[in-house]
């Protein structure tokens, strides 16, 4: 100390000259050399990401040591992920579930959506209905253990529509069969057809209803007629059975009543409804109601209801197949049209200005060449007459 004193101001400069590093890398406008390989090195401050693992929001920011790291800035809840929004990094829900308090079944356990801490939505195991040998089930709500199960549908491996979901019938865990959610055609702006078997997407819709808004009873399930895209379809929805009643469609709107209503007077009887063959059968409610059955426009007839039992029948047409006729100008052939022979138009002999000859085989357009049968002139050396060939008048040689 003695000597910085007797120097004077010579001494206070070669202090500063040393600590000028060290003033450079606290405060300077460069990362310091002991910034590196620092974990967790960002490059912007306040710019925010999820972390890696998806379980946290980040923001860079400067730690102690003034180097740039990613900081955690929320750390995300069990049911919940790291989403970023345009420039910021936050958490945000998985819901398993859509309503707080509902129940459904997995398998014979029964699971109600629960709300966490964080209001996110998810299954909550509860009491699994193989502890007393029942099986879980959740055709009514709230799901319950029953000695018995309900099967949502009859056939495994059949396939359905659920507005845009192809669902299947599938065994469950209960050893029912139930109605599995698979591909939502959705996804690929697409639309879910049923029409046939299996259920597919398709790029065009399909209706199966004309007035939206009108109901009708599926079994016990009340459906109504609902635009979907471009479309007008059946969509199920009340199903009276969970409270052990009927679906009534004797009146518009369908309505669930204690007591059933017999559709149709008698179990055999069949009829047609447009070109489907429908059939009086018990229903689920145990009172009659109307089936449909075989569409006999799937093969080019009709539904005939002379008959009993009504039968797909072909229209009036023709007998033999390659026939042919005229029908003013136009030949027709006989032609076999999916089960059924009908007359089907071909040459329209108008077209030239002939008519449709039937002396020819094949049939053949012509057009009159003299005016008056019998007629006569010279062509040449040649007497020719006026002659009928035919459907035309033609001059003929002599």
């Amino acid at each position: 100390m003695r000597k910085c004193a007797s120097y004077g101001s010579i001494c206070l400069l070669a202090s500063l000259f040393l600590l000028a590093p060290v003033i450079n890398g606290c405060g300077g406008g460069t990362t310091p050399p002991e910034c590196d390989g620092v974990a967790n090195p960002c490059a912007a401050a306040d710019v925010q990401r999820c972390n890696p693992a998806g379980d946290a929001a980040q923001i860079c920011q400067a730690d102690a040591d003034g180097c740039l790291v990613w900081t955690n800035s929320a750390s995300c809840g069990t049911h919940q992920s790291c989403e970023v929004s345009g420039s910021s990094a936050a958490c945000a829900c998985d819901d398993e579930c859509t309503t707080s308090g509902a129940t459904q079944c997995s398998g014979t356990v029964i699971q109600t959506c629960t709300a966490d801490a964080d209001e996110c939505l998810y299954l909550e195991a509860g009491t699994d209905c193989a502890d007393s040998s029942q099986n879980c089930d959740d055709s009514a709500e709230p799901a319950v253990c029953t000695d018995i199960c309900t099967n949502e549908c009859d056939t495994v491996g059949a396939t359905q529509c659920n507005l845009t979901v192809i669902e299947t019938c599938t065994v469950d865990g209960d050893g029912c069969n139930d109605w599995v959610a698979g591909t939502d055609c959705a996804d690929n702006s697409e639309y879910c057809d049923d029409s046939t078997e299996p259920a597919a997407c398709t790029a065009t819709c399909t209706s199966d209803c004309v007035t939206l808004g009108a109901t009708q009873c599926a079994d016990t399930v009340i459906e109504t007629c609902t635009q979907i895209g471009a479309c007008t379809n059946w969509v199920a929805g009340t199903d009276c059975a969970d409270s052990n009643q009927f679906c009534d469609n004797t009146a518009d709107p369908a309505v669930c009543v204690d007591t059933c209503t017999n559709e149709c007077p008698t179990v055999g009887l069949s009829e047609c409804s447009g070109t489907v063959i429908v059939a009086c059968s018990v229903g689920v409610d145990d009172c009659n109601d109307w089936v449909a059955g075989t569409d006999c426009n799937d093969t080019g007839q009709i539904c005939d209801d002379s008959a009993d039992p009504v039968v797909c029948a072909c229209e009036t047409g023709c007998s033999t197949e390659n026939e042919q006729q005229c029908n003013g100008t136009l030949i027709e052939t006989c032609t076999l049209v999916g089960a059924c022979l009908h007359w089907v138009a071909g040459v329209d002999c108008n077209e030239n200005s002939e008519i449709c000859d039937a002396s020819t085989d094949p049939f053949s357009c012509c057009a009159d060449g003299c005016s008056t049968a019998g007629e006569q002139q010279c062509n040449g050396t040649v007497i020719e007459t006026c002659t009928q060939v035919g459907a035309c008048l033609q001059w003929v040689a002599g």
